[in-house]
């Protein structure tokens, strides 16, 4: 047989104490934090009034001759992915035949040169940005990185570049 708790005046009340209170102003101190942060700073780094130029330098390796030649001082740059102008090719700064390192029986590594009209380019491509803490942020759209290789588009050839190194102009 079960005792029941027959008197009206005895209820089970929900009691907050003070941990549950830091609980609560901890979540909405969050959200306000994560609201603060997207919609403040991406409107930042959005905002053209904030950008810088910076020259981009690149390199393209073992490419073939017609890609080289291709390579305009002055044609428009855009990213492969949203197919929006990133830049100005400002200049081919070397074009040189292609480099080959060859691992020999013994370990040694010999570096030659290709006789196949295959060419390693260096050039400078000017774009505007925000320097951010996390990189350059290339029209508020995608962070570059020297060391790291993106596809790009001209309007006269696509080529795989690897970033070597970004200056920023005063």
């Amino acid at each position: 047989m079960s005792i029941k708790n027959t008197n009206p005046k005895t209820r089970s009340r929900v009691r907050f104490n003070l941990i549950d209170f830091v609980i609560i102003l901890a979540v909405l101190a969050s959200v306000a934090g994560i609201y603060v942060r997207y919609n403040f700073s991406f409107d930042e780094m959005k905002n053209e009034d904030n950008f810088v130029e910076a020259e981009v330098e690149f390199l393209i390796l073992n490419v073939t001759e017609q890609l080289a030649d291709a390579l305009v001082a002055g044609s428009p740059v855009f990213d492969s992915q949203n197919k929006k102008q990133m830049g100005e090719l400002s200049a081919i700064v070397q074009k040189l035949p292609a480099e080959i390192f060859v691992t020999m029986e013994d370990g040694s590594i010999i570096k030659t040169y290709s006789n196949a009209l295959r060419y390693d380019v260096r050039g400078i491509i000017t774009v505007k940005g925000i320097q951010t803490e996390k990189g350059f942020l290339c029209q508020g759209e995608n962070y570059i990185a020297p060391g790291a290789s993106m596809v790009v588009l001209t309007p006269e050839v696509d080529f795989n570049m690897l970033i070597t190194n970004i200056n920023l102009k005063k």
